[in-house]
């Protein structure tokens, strides 16, 4: 296709419009700048680009892999940050193979504490972090050793495993540990948290087998809710035949809890398909509804979710296909997903958000979003990967298709505000999840392959990675 006649136009409509302006406004002397970039923003697609970010932070090792997955903040703007690490953090010593870590920053971008745990000779794998009003915070994951002392289901050092979830205070002493296996011999492990007002925190994840006594039918995989208060004292598991769950949310209103899968869906002409599921439970883990969204012959994933203070659901994700009235950017692109549903599982509105072309093809690119989050100001900030240039935005490398950071911002009704890309030429950037503070600030965190920001790199760069923390 042929676009330069289309900006030929496009450029001599704005030189026209701008001259008749500048003839009737002939009582100044230049054109008001706002108006100016409104008319070029009209005519030609530029959208807005998102702020400056307040601080950047990275954390690293001399040398390996240090992959930040979740972050959360508590009531008093610090955040806090776990996943796992392959060698010395902080001053911490790695115990095993992997280990989890957790790290606290307070608002103003200035490190509290960092904590690493693991067993000797295996990996232990932090996958999502949940704070809770008292200040304490619970990382859960997965782990195939005796971690910190507690029982293990199964058969440790081998191909069993147990989710695990530990408790830290605001100070970063460690209150209790949990695990929980499956007896006869098979993996569980959490992926999603979250707590409620009280305490409590719902844990889920994947199980290839019964748990804690409860059985699931029809073969292959189970997922599990596990209930747990505050003093660490389990108050009920629930099974269900099902894949992976991606995220957990909690309602403190009505008590519903709701997670969000990818699924396979409907294939079209011999080509396999992925859906992604939204189901709402009970406060004791009792299915009410499942919710379906996707294309036949196309993928549709979930990744992340949350809610509002009405209790409608967002999920952010990403599809190769048309949902709803949206477009997809390019044929063999995948675009950024949004999509909010009400308290009984009606779709209200789907956002596509892809790529422009800038002198190469756009076949392959792709943008997904790994976290969501509502904030104080009723606006949805999400965030994620892409390989080319998002919403107009100027990627780093898109020829190589490296990943670079993206943040967009969204009001209540799906109204795109900004979109901001972050990343340094020639290597990888991703982030993995975001959160919120009291004061309507959003931090991001994953992990980085170089420099972000000015930060200075921890380690070899292009083959180790360090975590990063954005505010904005």
């Amino acid at each position: 296709m042929n676009f330069r006649p289309t900006i030929f136009k496009n450029v001599l409509l704005i030189l026209i419009l701008t001259g008749t302006f500048l003839t009737c406004k002939h009582d100044k002397k230049e054109m008001d700048d706002l108006t100016l970039f409104s008319l070029v923003q009209l005519f030609s697609g530029i959208t807005t680009p998102g702020p400056k970010a307040e601080w950047t932070r990275l954390l690293g090792q001399n040398s390996g892999l240090l992959k930040a997955n979740s972050i959360s903040s508590d009531q008093n703007n610090n955040v806090y940050v776990t996943g796992q690490a392959s060698g010395n953090l902080d001053g911490q010593p790695l115990t095993g193979i992997y280990d989890l870590f957790v790290t606290k920053y307070n608002s103003s971008g200035s490190k509290q504490w960092t904590r690493l745990m693991g067993v000797a000779g295996d990996q232990t794998n932090a996958s999502a972090i949940a704070s809770d009003s008292s200040g304490s915070v619970y990382s859960v994951g997965t782990t195939n050793g005796a971690l910190d002392g507690e029982v293990f289901d199964g058969s440790p050092d081998f191909a069993d495993r147990d989710l695990f979830i530990v408790k830290f205070d605001s100070n970063g002493n460690k209150l209790w540990t949990r695990l929980l296996g499956i007896a006869a011999g098979g993996k569980a492990g959490a992926t999603s948290a979250v707590t409620d007002s009280t305490g409590n925190i719902f844990v889920t994840g994947t199980s290839t087998s019964g748990l804690d006594g409860q059985t699931f039918g029809g073969g292959g995989n189970g997922y599990f809710i596990v209930k747990y208060n505050s003093t660490g004292t389990k108050q009920w598991t629930k099974l269900y035949a099902g894949p992976s769950p991606s995220a957990i949310a909690y309602d403190s209103t009505n008590g519903r809890i709701y997670l969000t899968f990818s699924t396979p869906g409907t294939p079209l002409n011999g080509v396999s398909a992925t859906d992604f599921l939204l189901i709402q439970f009970d406060n004791n883990g009792n299915k009410l509804w499942t919710k379906q969204t996707g294309v036949p012959g196309k993928d549709t994933v979930s990744n992340a979710l949350t809610l509002d203070n009405f209790g409608n659901i967002y999920i952010t994700g990403s599809t190769n296909g048309n949902i709803d009235d949206q477009v997809e950017s390019a044929q063999n692109a995948t675009d950024l997903l949004i999509v909010k549903f009400d308290i009984n599982g009606n779709r209200i509105w789907t956002r596509q958000l892809g790529f422009t072309i800038i002198g190469f093809d756009l076949s392959g690119k792709t943008a997904e979003g790994k976290g969501i989050v509502f904030d104080k100001n009723q606006n949805i900030y999400v965030t994620g990967y892409t390989t080319g240039n998002l919403d107009k935005q100027t990627h780093s490398d898109a020829r190589n298709a490296k990943h670079n950071i993206f943040t967009t911002k969204f009001d209540l009704n799906g109204n795109k505000i900004w979109t901001s890309i972050t990343g340094l030429k020639g290597f990888n950037c991703e982030a993995s999840s975001i959160t919120g503070d009291q004061l309507g600030h959003s931090y991001l965190t994953g992990f980085t392959e170089s420099s972000l920001n000015g930060e200075t790199f921890l380690g070899k760069p292009g083959f180790d990675y360090n975590l990063f923390i954005i505010k904005y």
